[in-house]
């Protein structure tokens, strides 16, 4: 039985606000520590909605800003970090198939609804419009082919 990779060999990816409070949410039980963190430019954020700056550091843990999650300076990062696995949040960024190939434990992601009830843009907004009673976030694996289904 192979061991299983050890929580430092993941990169997170984080994008606009929300990527800021889950990877805050995930750290405060200090539970999982992620070996990289990658977040996007100042620059870059600017006229995202939620695009708050992040810090230089974030938990105690750097974070290496970059103008894209597949620009030279991320591929140099992860690279260098040796990085296996990736979870993303607050991305809006389509990452394309060279990326998803290059991490051998996958690359991941989240979805603010309970999948497949709210597949979409604005799960958020279209379970309060419909009344939904349960709600959830949905981990995925992130496939090329966007709304690809599970």
């Amino acid at each position: 039985m192979a061991t299983p990779a050890p929580a430092h060999s993941f990169a997170y990816l984080g994008g606009v606000l929300e990527g800021q409070d889950i990877l805050q949410a995930l750290l405060q039980n200090q539970a999982w520590q992620p070996g990289l963190i990658l977040a996007l430019t100042d620059d870059a954020l600017s006229g995202a909605a939620g695009g708050r700056p992040w810090p230089a550091s974030f938990a105690g843990l750097p974070v290496v800003k970059v103008p894209s999650f597949q620009s030279p300076q991320a591929w140099q990062a992860l690279g260098a970090a040796r990085v296996q696995g990736v979870l993303c949040a607050g991305i809006s960024e389509i990452l394309r198939q060279s990326f998803l190939d290059a991490f051998p434990l996958g690359v991941y992601g989240f979805h603010g609804s309970l999948l497949p009830a709210l597949a979409g843009p604005a799960p958020v907004n279209w379970a309060i419009v419909n009344g939904e009673k349960e709600t959830g976030v949905t981990t995925m694996r992130i496939v090329e082919e966007l709304d690809a289904g599970l």
